[in-house]
């Protein structure tokens, strides 16, 4: 064979062998590009599930919360006065050193009140209790009132119950009239203090 002819086939054969190697580096690159991007694809794919996940949690716990606090409000709500240990305890020693006449007065026929006043009443130790209660129409009394006609022994009475965490108001009820129905009870007369009790404040 023509030596020439030889060295030219040999070039071809060479330059075919190159653009081969050439031709499948670029098909490798195309395919290694797509595998990058849908690997990129995926991860992009991925944090916005975690994303969305964060703000379905978030706005699950938020929504949890918010009902937690509603409940909270319901239950405060529905639930009795009481009195706890430690203001029992501080309303015991306040009016250990008195004596008085006192009288509470139910406004209104409310089983929550009556116990609260039952309650109350057993903070008095040394006081002699009277105890009545009274409806008048269409009259809703909310909260405590402590009044009284004798100056001092209210002052210590409102201050007992300040030192303590309850709360009261310094007016009691006003009456406009109207036939009062007396409930059960006895009262005293002219007692040093009067603690008219109403329905629980809402």
């Amino acid at each position: 064979m023509n030596p020439e002819l030889t060295s030219l086939l040999g070039s071809w054969c060479t330059i075919a062998s190159v653009g081969l190697g050439l031709l499948a580096g670029f098909f490798t690159a195309i395919a290694l590009f797509f595998t990058t991007q849908d690997s990129k694809n995926k991860e992009r794919a991925m944090e916005r599930d975690k994303m969305e996940s964060r703000q379905v949690v978030a706005k699950l716990q938020k929504e949890n919360s918010d009902n937690l606090v509603r409940y909270k409000e319901l239950q405060q709500r529905v639930s009795w006065r009481e009195i706890t240990k430690e203001q029992d305890k501080i309303l015991r020693s306040a009016l250990a050193e008195t004596r008085g006449t006192l009288n509470f007065v139910l406004v209104g026929n409310d089983p929550e009140s009556q116990m609260y006043t039952y309650y109350l009443q057993q903070c008095f130790e040394n006081w002699e209790i009277g105890a009545n209660g009274f409806t008048l129409p269409n009259m809703i009394f909310v909260g405590m009132a402590i009044t009284g006609d004798n100056p001092q022994m209210v002052s210590t009475v409102r201050e007992a119950f300040s030192k303590a965490g309850i709360p009261f108001s310094e007016q009691g009820p006003v009456f406009r009239g109207g036939a009062a129905m007396l409930m059960t009870g006895t009262s005293l007369p002219n007692p040093d203090v009067t603690i008219y009790m109403g329905i629980k404040p809402r």
